[in-house]
Formats: structure tokens, C-alpha cells, sequence
């Protein structure tokens, strides 16, 4: 994922079937600043981002055909280390664990509270640049330590996703 300007705003791709959903999602995310595109089908929405990724992702997980956890195990193979929110019309243990596995930052249940949901995306956000940071400190590093260590904490956080509940 290429480095953004700090003063750039963020870019925010969000991916629901729902399209009125969408609607309200654009209008919440611009009014607080972040570029924002929509896609209602997730195989489009993969296609288009698989080329071209943002700082955010922000997916259903229920659509139909591919669905928010598959689309986004298929973008983490391309983008590691791409920030992501899911929504879900219902959160199941499940869909969480997996979710967690797959690093997200939090699943959030619709209907939403718009103010948790900022939250959340603030959160992303700010977990998305620090994992940047730290991927471009360790690709410009020659210790070896440096590496390790990173690599620890990845192991660790796949650990953890796992032990959650």
C-alpha cells in the first residue's frame, strides 16, 4: 500500500449490497473528511481494489456471491497490511473469530451507531498508519532484530485472534 501524505485525506472503500446503506455510509464517511468509494458488488469491488487498494476498508459480510470475509481474505493476499471494518446485519461467534483471524480491526452490528462506527474507522485508520510506519522502519532497517521482532508480533496478534473468546 503506497504511503499517503499525512495531510491527504484517507480513502475509505466501502462494500455493501444494500444500496441504501451505501448511501448513508458515503454521507457519514465525507462528512468527517474521508474519500470514500462505494461498491455494491464485492466481485467489482475486488477487482478495483486488488489494482488500486485504499487506506480502509469497510465491508458487509453477507452479499451475495462473494461475500465480506472471503473478499477480504482475497485482498489480504495482496494487501497485507490493509486496515478493515466489518458490518454485520447479524454478528455470530464464527464470523467474528474469523474476522479477528483475518485482522479487522472490529465487526460492528447493524443497524450501527454512527458514533461508534467513526470510532471504529478512526481506530482503523490509526492502525493502519502505525502498521505502515513500521513496515517502511523495518524495510529501510538491516538489524535483524528488527525483523524478528515484527515478525513475533505478528505470530502473536494471529495467536491472540484466535483466543479472543
Amino acid at each position: 500500500m503506497p504511503d499517503r501524505d499525512p495531510q491527504q485525506k484517507l480513502e475509505i472503500a466501502v462494500i455493501d449490497d444494500e444500496v441504501d446503506i451505501l448511501a448513508n455510509l458515503r454521507e457519514l464517511f465525507e462528512s468527517e473528511g474521508y474519500l470514500v468509494r462505494c461498491f455494491s458488488d464485492p466481485e467489482i469491488a475486488f477487482s478495483e481494489l486488488s489494482r488500486d487498494p485504499p487506506d480502509l476498508l469497510v465491508t458487509d459480510i453477507a452479499m451475495p456471491g462473494l461475500g465480506g470475509l472471503e473478499l477480504l481474505a482475497a485482498l489480504r493476499n495482496l494487501v497485507p497490511d490493509m486496515p478493515a471494518v466489518i458490518l454485520s446485519g447479524y454478528v455470530d461467534l464464527g464470523n467474528v473469530l474469523k474476522a479477528l483471524r483475518l485482522g479487522v480491526t472490529d465487526v460492528v452490528e447493524k443497524p450501527y451507531n454512527e458514533d461508534v462506527l467513526m470510532e471504529t474507522v478512526a481506530l482503523a485508520a490509526s492502525v493502519g498508519r502505525s502498521r505502515r510506519k513500521i513496515t517502511r522502519i523495518l524495510h529501510d532497517s538491516s538489524h535483524e532484530d528488527a525483523r524478528q521482532v515484527f515478525s513475533e508480533l505478528q505470530r502473536a496478534q494471529k495467536l491472540l485472534a484466535t483466543r479472543i473468546f
